[in-house]
């Protein structure tokens, strides 16, 4: 599953960018690498929990705020594989 980011600059190391993940708490910072970002969203993997509109989702890597999971708006996935 891939969920929706914005790309907010350019991280530390040349090989990384800083996003933006809008969750239920609020948007969520992060840098990943080049790599993992790719027209506009990155992949999560399945939804660890789901709760009405909303999937519980783990991060590649840590949030600004040392999150690894965050709850995402349905709205804000970009596509759900066929097997769910």
């Amino acid at each position: 599953m891939r969920i929706k980011v914005r790309r907010l600059g350019d991280g530390l190391h040349p090989s990384e960018v800083a996003i933006q993940v809008d969750s239920a708490d609020g948007p969520q910072e992060l840098v990943v690498g080049r790599d993992a970002l790719s027209q506009d969203s990155i992949d999560v993997g399945h939804p660890v929990a789901r709760h009405d509109r909303f999937y519980l989702v783990e991060l590649p890597v840590e949030t600004t705020s040392g999150a690894w999971r965050v709850w995402i708006d349905k709205n804000n996935v970009q596509a759900l594989e066929a097997a769910e």
